[in-house]
């Protein structure tokens, strides 16, 4: 037996672009919340070196921003945590976990941010930075920080890619239901 197809009331349709909207744009936004992408323009103003913070949603699109004026000390804050094993586990050939967790610390004017980051990109990145606040120069430098490159680009290049996707289908449903309203013979 065949049944009649029912046609989607706009409630239906409203509920299923509700759990379709928050399914694939909010939860991968605060993913890449997580796995933050950051930058940082190192620049020269009023002949002080200052700094420009970048803090990306969807790993390119920039949802805060900090400036720091003029910019006194930069430092990296590397935490480890780190599991000892006992010398049974050890026989068995298991080995202690390491963890560990980095940010660049970037002060001055009586503001300051972290900045995540993996923690050896945090020391090289605060030594950049400290040679800039010691030298600062008129050409910008721009340093690009992420939580873990892993994380960062993998993760948040593929949810940040079912968001586009998603915001892709539904501006063509929306096209084509206008363009039916719209136009004459459709």
């Amino acid at each position: 037996m065949n049944s009649p197809v029912k046609s989607k009331t706009w409630q239906a349709m409203l509920i299923t672009q509700l759990i379709a909207f928050s399914g694939c744009v909010i939860i991968p936004g605060l993913v890449t919340l997580i796995a933050l992408s950051s930058t940082i323009e190192l620049k020269t103003i009023n002949n002080q070196p200052a700094a420009e913070i970048k803090k990306h949603l969807f790993v390119f699109i920039p949802l805060l921003s900090k400036t720091i004026s003029p910019l006194e000390k930069a430092e990296s804050v590397v935490t480890q945590a780190d599991r000892t094993i006992s010398s049974e586990e050890r026989r068995r050939g298991r080995t202690g976990v390491l963890l560990t967790d980095g940010s660049v610390l970037l002060s001055g004017g009586g503001e300051a941010c972290h900045v995540q980051s993996t923690p050896s990109s945090a020391r090289l990145e605060a030594k950049t930075i400290a040679e800039f606040i010691s030298q600062p120069s008129n050409s910008p430098q721009t340093l690009t920080l992420t939580a873990g490159w892993q994380m960062t680009y993998l993760l948040g290049g593929a949810t940040t890619a079912l968001a586009a996707f998603y915001c892709l289908g539904a501006t063509a449903a929306i096209t084509k239901w206008f363009a039916t309203l719209t136009l004459p013979g459709k």
